[in-house]
């Protein structure tokens, strides 16, 4: 969309009034206001529906991420506490399969003595 305003016609243009196009669902509008200084500012407004719905989705696809990432995040932090238990758990039965081996071989030594 264009909207060409001669620098002339802007400079003579009333407070409180615009210049306005429209191309489908894209607006535009320029208007010139005198901020509380005194000074005279040019403001332009635009808008357009199928970007507001796009930044719309975006946002909301950005929550859902947000969401699935601490959801992932916290499914993490249980594994990485699981996993440092899973080296204990394995190295009991270790342990214990060596005790009882030990237990076994010295009451067999004690029944051939016998």
């Amino acid at each position: 969309m264009l909207l060409r305003i001669p620098t002339d016609s802007l400079s003579c243009l009333p407070a409180g009034a615009s210049y306005v196009a429209h191309s489908g669902r894209a607006r535009v509008s320029v208007s010139r206001v005198r901020d509380p200084l005194g000074r005279e500012t040019v403001v332009v407004y635009a808008s357009c529906d199928s970007l507001a719905r796009a930044c719309y989705r975006y946002e909301r696809a950005l929550r859902s991420l947000r969401t699935d990432s601490a959801l992932l995040r916290s499914v993490l932090e249980r594994k990485r506490s699981v996993r440092s238990n899973g080296v204990g758990t394995l190295f009991k039965p270790f342990l214990f399969g060596l005790l009882a081996g030990g237990v076994i071989i010295i009451m067999y030594h004690q029944k051939k003595k016998d």
